[in-house]
């Protein structure tokens, strides 16, 4: 019987070198198939940023300016001892701003006068300190948006005999002592600064006592506007109608500043940030590396009046802010990508109506 002869030397070298070349085609197939998915994954991931981004800016643009029949049609008293442009955490004479980067650095009109601020120079018009914007960290080249409208409200009830406090109805939830609320009627408004709480059978008591700073109340008398309130107990109670409600005063800051995710390098990405109200600012959306803001004006406050887009270093004194512009670009997934291949940085732009003009039916 004769036994089959085995693989020759060369036979084996050539089945060798032909299985090594058909391994290194498959690593370079699931390679590019790897670096592929992870780049549609970024793409995806980088596409959902941008339009969080987006819906966090609508849904606050949607509430701007939202202070009941009081505003803008109807006197505003200010109980605080602050000017307004010491407020801007509650500055509601302005329901929507911006401020436009410098070609230089800096900001548009002076951030040092209407913002809340903290850094190395210390607090600057901001209610609690250190929860102010720190300007040494703001991205370079990039906006800065402010809206500003109600929190939820609950309706006023009628005062009790002997009573000086303001009392709304349902859970105190709402409400906090520090908190800056506006209470409003369809004849008069006024902010104020709740000093106390009680609640009690379903109804709140909001103390509003005077006090020496600037977000503090300043005393009765020396508030001009409200001449049905008691002059000796600084208490809004009797001031309003029975249809006022009372609401907490928002705030949103939305900027850029270096995000707590690092690149591949090891260097932060920028990353949308959100001050809300007199709260500390925090970290929204990390990649979003470019924000610019348009100010949609017009001349007065009737939808056939002339309308255009301004930066807010060049809105007219006189103008009425009706909506406004925003321009992102979402980089954060190339910034933090998981491959060399991920995709190119997303840029979308996008104009919000302030909703008592989305209602007029204005036409861009």
């Amino acid at each position: 019987m004769k036994v089959p002869a085995g693989f020759t030397l060369s036979e084996t070298m050539l089945a060798l070198s032909l299985s090594l070349v058909l391994l290194s085609a498959a690593m370079v197939m699931l390679t590019d198939a790897q670096q592929s998915s992870a780049a549609a994954a970024a793409a995806r991931r980088g596409q959902e940023n941008l339009q969080l981004a987006f819906a966090l800016i609508e849904r606050a643009v949607s509430r701007a300016g939202n202070f009941g029949c009081a505003h803008p049609q109807r006197p505003l008293v200010k109980m605080l001892r602050g000017d307004w442009a010491q407020l801007p955490e509650y500055d509601v004479t302005r329901p929507i701003a911006g401020y436009n980067a410098l070609p230089r650095g800096g900001l548009a009109p002076n951030p040092g006068t209407t913002l809340p601020l903290s850094g190395a120079s210390g607090d600057q018009n901001v209610h609690y300190a250190g929860h102010g914007i720190d300007l040494d960290k703001l991205a370079p080249q990039t906006d800065l948006l402010v809206v500003r409208g109600l929190g939820p409200w609950s309706p006023i009830a009628a005062p009790s005999a002997g009573t000086e406090s303001l009392t709304v109805l349902g859970a105190g939830g709402k409400f906090a002592v520090g908190d800056v609320a506006l209470v409003a009627d369809c004849e008069l408004a006024a902010l104020f600064k709740i000093t106390a709480m009680q609640t009690t059978a379903g109804r709140v008591r909001l103390g509003s006592a005077p006090g020496s700073g600037r977000f503090d109340n300043a005393d009765a008398a020396a508030v001009q506007g409200l001449e049905t309130i008691d002059p000796a107990s600084a208490s809004l109670a009797g001031a309003f109608a029975a249809d006022a409600i009372v609401a907490r005063v928002e705030t949103l800051f939305f900027y850029l500043a270096p995000s707590r995710v690092l690149n591949r390098q090891g260097v932060p990405v920028t990353a949308l940030w959100l001050k809300f109200g007199p709260a500390a600012a925090v970290e929204l959306i990390a990649g979003i590396d470019d924000l610019q803001i348009w100010l949609l004006a017009a001349a007065n406050d009737g939808s056939a009046s002339p309308v255009g887009y301004f930066d807010a270093q060049h809105l007219p004194v006189n103008a009425h802010v009706v909506g406004v512009r925003v321009f992102m670009r979402s980089s954060s997934v190339y910034a933090v990508g998981e491959s060399a291949d991920a995709p190119q940085p997303l840029s979308r732009a996008r104009t919000f109506m302030l909703p008592q003009f989305a209602q007029q039916g204005w036409v861009l």
